[in-house]
């Protein structure tokens, strides 16, 4: 964010606010010599720090000043410039006698309403920077085809239902699928009808299985589900109940109506291996052995 300090081509802009300020402070010391009468009992360091504090102020007014809309979060540098305000009358207030200390009284206003400002801006900030990061995250981890997460999601979610399952000492399965026969709608109809039957048995899988599974597309027409708290012979129900809806999906071309099957196979995660390596690899078995013994069904590792 504040990277445009060493960007030559905002050098203008910093030149510009280094000399208001500096005129800004200059008027304001001068218009202070000349009306109010000096205190002598408040130690230099003081003045010094709050000063300071003026300058950090104005500092980070003219940075947010740069990228406020583009952070969606306007109220932050007018938070940091009541901020300012605030510091200054407070260094003067310890410079300058003031008739009801009216200088003090004026920076305890500034800098409050500049701080309650300044938070408000700095949370705006910061739903901002986290709607940005889900949206970043969103894109890397779905497929842009059917909706589902994608592949590189699986490695993090994998991590956590493996964790979980751990923790809870429950039971955690996954499902391998795969459309059967899809080549030939490739080579026969087309990229586009095979991209719409995909689509379709994606948004089967993402209306059958329940909130707390996760279904991904592992590559091509192959589709993994991890399921948790859910065995070995719960995770064939379930998997048996995809394969009856997936015969129902049906797209229709000029020439003729496309129906599909599937082949599943089913394995359940075994405590000290690793859901995407182990049992994995008795997942893919099972899938194999479901397709070499006619397809169109689910087969338990």
């Amino acid at each position: 964010m504040y990277a445009w300090i060493f960007d030559k081509k905002y050098l203008n802009r910093f030149i510009q606010h280094a000399v208001i300020f500096a005129i800004l402070c200059a008027v304001i010391v001068f218009v202070s010599l000349k009306r109010l009468p000096l205190k002598l009992e408040v130690h230099w360091l003081t003045i010094i720090n709050f000063s300071f504090l003026t300058c950090i102020s104005y500092a980070f007014f003219a940075i947010n000043n740069v990228y406020a809309k583009k952070i969606k979060a306007q109220s932050l540098p007018f938070g940091f410039f009541l901020s300012f305000l605030g510091f200054a009358f407070l260094t003067l207030g310890l410079v300058f006698q003031s008739s009801g200390d009216v200088l003090v009284i004026l920076a305890s206003c500034f800098g409050a309403i500049g701080f309650s400002v300044t938070a408000y801006g700095t949370l705006k900030w910061v739903q901002y920077s986290m709607k940005v990061k889900r949206k970043i995250r969103s894109k890397t981890e779905q497929d842009q085809l059917t909706g589902l997460y994608s592949r590189r999601a699986l490695a993090t979610h994998a991590r956590n239902e493996k964790r979980f399952a751990e923790n809870t000492d429950s039971a955690l399965s996954l499902l391998l699928i795969d459309i059967d026969n899809f080549k030939p709608v490739n080579d026969i109809h087309g990229h586009d009808v095979g991209d719409l039957v995909i689509r379709k048995l994606s948004a089967l899988l993402k209306d059958k299985i329940r909130k707390t599974d996760n279904a991904y597309r592992w590559g091509g027409e192959e589709f993994m589900v991890i399921l948790p708290v859910t065995d070995l012979d719960e995770a064939f129900g379930v998997a048996s109940k995809l394969l009856i809806s997936a015969e129902e999906i049906s797209v229709g071309t000029t020439d003729t109506q496309i129906n599909i099957t599937v082949s599943i196979g089913v394995a359940q995660w075994c405590r000290g291996e690793s859901l995407t390596v182990e049992t994995f690899k008795r997942a893919d078995k099972a899938l194999l052995a479901a397709k070499n013994t006619g397809k169109n069904k689910v087969v338990k590792a």
